[in-house]
């Protein structure tokens, strides 16, 4: 479920290609989009954006896809958020979603919690701090039966999981090189250094430094999300 066009998939659509996986898109910013059919889905992935969950009079396809995010949850799908993704898994499972303290954006570390790091999950995340790209400024209230997973500096609420079924991650665990720049491109421009906010230059270097850890992780994240019973 991809909402703008410059935040693709990032590392899951490597992931897949190398697993031998198909992907099939839902473009939100095309107006000619179709929602897949809940029977042909395996598992759902919800990716990021700029607008708000409570945005259904401008964006009229929110309502449809907390919908389907709902059905696919109550029907025992794999449910993957990103970013916005979570804010609409958040929403679609009646949690609130609503602005955080802080807006944070570009590289910083999240710590896991206890409960995250006993998750088989997480359990090849060995060496804190986890640095992860973080660009957002919503945030939301746990779901019912949901565990928190990872928390910020600026934003106590960064991943939560529902059993093994649904995993919702805050920060862009699927960053890659075009992901960074791409949204350094679009939406750098509105960015003012401050105490979670970096520089463009900034972002840069970091990236270079931290992106091949994240998808290493990103990757090993996914064989167990979505290949196995855990």
């Amino acid at each position: 479920m991809q909402h703008v066009a410059f935040e693709p998939c990032g590392t899951i659509a490597g992931w897949a290609q190398a697993n031998h996986h198909q992907l099939s898109y839902t473009y939100f910013f095309n107006q000619q989009y179709q929602l897949p059919s809940l029977p042909d889905v395996d598992a759902l992935v919800v990716l990021g954006g700029y607008m708000n969950v409570a945005e259904e009079g401008k964006y009229t396809w929110l309502a449809p896809e907390k919908q389907l995010i709902q059905q696919a949850v109550a029907a025992g799908k794999k449910v993957l958020g990103i970013s916005l993704g979570t804010q609409l898994i958040a929403a679609a499972l009646g949690a609130a979603v609503y602005r955080n303290k802080e807006i944070e954006a570009g590289f910083f570390p999240v710590h896991f919690t206890a409960e995250a790091l006993a998750h088989p999950l997480f359990h090849h995340y060995k060496h804190p701090p986890y640095m992860q790209l973080h660009w957002h400024g919503d945030t939301f209230n746990l779901p019912e039966g949901a565990t928190l997973l990872a928390s910020s500096a600026a934003c106590r609420h960064q991943a939560f999981a529902i059993g093994s079924q649904v995993l919702a991650l805050q920060y862009h665990a699927h960053a890659d090189e075009l992901l960074v720049s791409n949204l350094l491109h679009f939406e750098g421009r509105h960015l003012q250094p401050a105490k979670q906010v970096q520089a463009r230059e900034v972002i840069q270097q970091q990236a270079q430094l931290h992106l091949p850890s994240i998808k290493k992780n990103m990757y090993c994240l996914l064989d167990k999300f979505l290949t196995d019973d855990v």
